[in-house]
């Protein structure tokens, strides 16, 4: 039958879930032995499971009939009135004393085979009593339970006994119809059982007689007044269960010593118990919703369980994941303190640098630099620039008095000149007598005045002191290198950095080793543990919280990838340092006093420099300036001169023409004087001849008396005389413009004169120099040098030794994305070694919980 077949999948369903609990996992997880809830129910589960499969072996014509109610509230008495057992010795005792705790079973002994027994476990003891003969238990097992206010005995008789019941009924008595020993009863029934059909029998029914002296009856029962109490019995029960429907026509109101309404009863316990089809369908029903809602009860419970964990799991999860969160925060954190500690690393090294290689080094070097040939010194530069002044001055000076005498004599000579170029006039034939010759020469010494004996001497005592400095420079690198490269620095300037560093290093680190240690609170909290411990995990919990963070493993690791092989770096260079000591060491710095006394050296240089001749200035300048004068002024003459001839000219014509009027107006006088007697007529008193040779005579005469008085002679004289006086004025203004323009250009004159004389007086001066310069005075010098060479040799070395070892130590600073990737490596590490088993095992706890959870809800029941 269908039925049977639902009955045996809840009974397989119900073994399936028991099976469950004997998984190790599903123990831990479902917190059996572990947890008092959990055990309830596990064993709450067994008796069900017993309880079902004691029902799905039962007879199902057999019904059982529970009654409940309070100690004296008429159960035993009811009993005897259903079973007519009153005044039989197999009648119930009434008035049992309250702390009975057993069960009675009540059957006919031919139901003795099929009455089954119910789950054992922590069970109120249960009696049988089969010897009855009664119709009513043809088919009927009653159950007797006790009536004590024990909440533990009311909780087993609920939990083990009733569920098997196909009917309960609930004695009250109605003197106390409901009292605070009935609330658990019925609340219990009203949670667990509410599906078994309940009917309440209302005992006492003689306190509603109307006539007290007569036996209870129908016509002697106050109806109403029942009615009314009934009423406020269930308002009463509905208010204290609050969960309760109840309804008057629930109750059933007898009265055993009257056996008034046990009929009516009977009847009704009938009703629930016949073998029809529907009745025996309706009580499966009820039994199967029973079941299912204990094993729902239970599986809820199971399920919400493995749900808590789950949820609880997962929080525990989230804060520890929001942790690894923080931790991943931290590495951000760390790398951006990381570029800041490598940055500051950066400018720390390269300062260090700078002071060794571009402060002491470079100041070594520069020192070193100040050691120079003779001739690229200050010192000589000095002396030269000295001397070289010291000509140059009295270069200047004696130019000066050069112009001077050139501008005299030009001064002189030309005007000498202006006054001999009037007398190149020839006053007769006023022609210009071109006769005048110049050969001016000038000639000036220009002797050096360069002492060379002091010359000698000064300039061996410059060398002198300069030898004896730049060894007392070289002596003095010598011992500051010593000391340094002995000192090994700053390779102790580096290496206490280097510590700051790594202490640096391991400071950011501690932000992975907090937040590892913040993962642990939440991860190892109590509360964590307390919960972990009851899934059977704490063992490994504690496994994984004993184990410290290795702080000094990831330190060294860390150290190990952020400095490479510093110190095989750092070793490198102390070897560099000592090399570069031992070189030095090898250079001998000891002066050799006796060189310096460069015994007849001043006579042998004397000696080798020739006495120079006598240089002298010399210049045609003069004779070229007259000669230029003399020309300008030869020119204004002539210019002058054309002038004045025609003036000479035009008194000339003058003349002439005063001499033929003269001569011709006697003439033409007389003529007129003939013409006109002959005109007339008249005889005229001498003939024409005559009359010539008269005219003639009187032009004679008019021309000598014309010649007395001519003063041309006078007048050319003042003529020319006026024409010399004004050319002497004109001669003076060229004269003053050529000797004025031969002046302006006396500043270049006399620079290029000073030119002159400083390249005579330089070139003796430097010819001395370089005799000097060819003795062993360069030689005895060039030993620094050679000193300087080897000491600079030695500081490039020991430089370059730095500037590897500084390009190495910048390289773990400067590698930042590189290094970044390392600092993700080690960050990864820790998290593996510390995050990741505590957290995986969280994670596989949840794994299993989820598991278990998904096993049980699969379950169909």
């Amino acid at each position: 039958m269908k039925i049977d077949e639902i009955t045996q999948n809840l009974g397989d369903t119900l073994k399936e879930f028991l099976g469950f609990f004997k998984k190790e996992l599903h123990k831990k997880v479902l917190e059996l032995n572990t947890n008092v809830k959990s055990d309830g129910y596990f064993k709450e589960l067994t008796r069900v499971s017993n309880s079902l499969e004691q029902y799905i072996q039962k007879d199902v014509s057999l019904f059982y009939v529970g009654f409940l109610g309070s100690y004296s509230s008429g159960k035993s008495s009811t009993i005897n009135s259903l079973l007519q057992l009153w005044d039989t010795d197999k009648a119930r005792l009434v008035n049992n004393n309250p702390t009975d705790t057993n069960i009675t079973l009540i059957t006919n002994q031919k139901n003795v085979n099929n009455v089954f027994n119910f789950a054992k476990e922590d069970a109120i003891p249960i009696r049988t009593n089969t010897n009855f003969e009664s119709p009513l238990l043809d088919n009927i097992v009653i159950m007797d339970t006790p009536g004590s206010g024990d909440p533990n005995i009311i909780e087993s008789i609920v939990r083990d006994s009733l569920p098997l019941c196909d009917l309960i009924i609930y004695t009250l008595n109605a003197t106390a119809p409901f009292t605070d020993i009935d609330k658990p009863f019925l609340l219990a029934q009203q949670l667990k059982l509410k599906n078994i059909p309940l009917l309440f029998i209302l005992t006492r029914g003689d306190e509603y007689k109307i006539d007290k002296s007569t036996s209870t009856s129908t016509d002697n029962f106050d109806k109403v007044r029942c009615d009314e109490d009934l009423v406020t019995i269930v308002n009463r029960i509905n208010e204290a269960l609050k969960i309760s429907e109840f309804k008057e026509s629930d109750f059933t109101v007898i009265d055993n010593r009257d056996n008034y309404n046990i009929s009516t009863l009977t009847t009704k316990i009938d009703g629930y118990t016949n073998n029809c089809k529907e009745n025996l369908l309706s009580l499966h029903n009820h039994k199967l919703t029973y079941f299912r809602n204990e094993i729902k009860t239970i599986h809820n419970y199971y399920l919400k369980l493995s749900i808590d964990k789950i949820d609880k799991c997962e929080k525990f999860l989230d804060k520890a994941n929001d942790n690894i969160e923080y931790f991943d925060q931290q590495i951000e954190l760390s790398k951006m303190k990381f570029r800041a500690l490598w940055n500051e690393n950066n400018l720390i090294f390269s300062r260090i640098y700078d002071g060794t290689v571009k402060g002491y080094i470079a100041g070594q070097i520069e020192e070193l630099e100040k050691i120079t040939k003779i001739t690229e010194s200050s010192d000589y530069v000095f002396f030269r620039n000295d001397y070289k002044g010291d000509l140059d001055k009295k270069a200047k000076e004696l130019s000066k008095e050069i112009i001077k005498s050139i501008d005299e004599k030009a001064n002189q000579e030309v005007t000498a000149l202006k006054n001999n170029v009037l007398d190149l006039l020839n006053e007769d034939s006023l022609n210009i007598n071109d006769n005048l010759s110049f050969d001016e020469s000038f000639k000036y010494s220009l002797k050096s005045p360069l002492n060379k004996e002091e010359y000698i001497e000064k300039f061996i005592k410059l060398v002198k002191s300069k030898i004896i400095d730049d060894n007392k420079r070289i002596n003095d690198s010598i011992k500051t290198i010593s000391k340094s490269l002995q000192q090994k620095k700053p390779l102790d300037s580096i290496n206490e950095n280097i510590i700051s560093y790594e202490k640096a290093v391991e400071e950011i680190l501690n932000l992975y080793y907090d937040a590892i240690k913040m993962y642990n609170v939440v991860a190892f909290s109590f509360e964590v543990k307390n919960y972990i411990s009851e899934l059977g995990l704490a063992k490994e919990f504690d496994k994984l919280e004993s184990g410290e963070i290795n702080k000094a493993k990831y330190n060294i690791v860390a150290q190990k990838e952020l400095l490479h092989n510093f110190k095989e770096y750092s070793d490198d260079f102390e070897k560099g340092i000592i090399e570069n000591f031992n070189q030095i060491k090898q250079i001998p710095s000891t002066l050799n006093h006796a060189e310096l006394e460069f015994k007849d050296l001043k006579e042998e240089i004397l000696q080798a420099v020739k006495d120079s001749e006598d240089d002298s200035y010399s210049t045609s300048e003069i004779t070229t300036f007259l000669t230029a004068s003399y020309r300008k002024l030869v020119s204004s003459l002539q210019n002058n001169l054309l002038t004045l001839k025609s003036d000479v000219k035009r008194l000339k014509r003058v003349r002439v023409m005063r001499y033929l009027i003269f001569f011709a107006i006697p003439i033409i006088g007389t003529l007129i004087y003939w013409f006109f007697y002959k005109l007339k007529g008249v005889e005229t008193p001498t003939t024409l001849n005559s009359t010539i040779f008269i005219g003639i005579g009187c032009s004679l005469v008019s021309t000598l008396i014309s010649g007395l008085s001519d003063k041309y002679k006078i007048k050319r004289l003042k003529r020319i005389s006026a024409f010399k006086e004004d050319l002497r004025r004109k001669n003076d203004l060229i004269v003053a413009d050529i000797i004025n323009e031969f002046r302006e250009n006396n500043p270049k004159r006399e620079q290029d004169v000073t030119t002159k004389i400083l390249n005579i007086w330089n070139k003796e001066e430097h010819a001395l120099l370089s005799k000097i310069l060819e003795t062993n005075i360069s030689d005895v010098h060039g030993k620094n040098l050679i000193l300087k060479s080897k000491l600079h040799s030695t500081l490039d070395s020991y430089k370059n030794t730095y500037n590897i070892f500084n390009s190495k130590i910048l390289g773990l600073f400067n590698n930042q994305e590189e290094s970044l990737k390392r600092i993700d490596n080690i960050a990864l590490t820790i998290k593996e070694d510390s995050i990741r088993p505590s957290f995986e095992l969280l994670q596989n706890t949840i794994a299993e919980i989820k598991m278990v959870k998904k096993e049980i809800e699969v379950l169909d029941y």
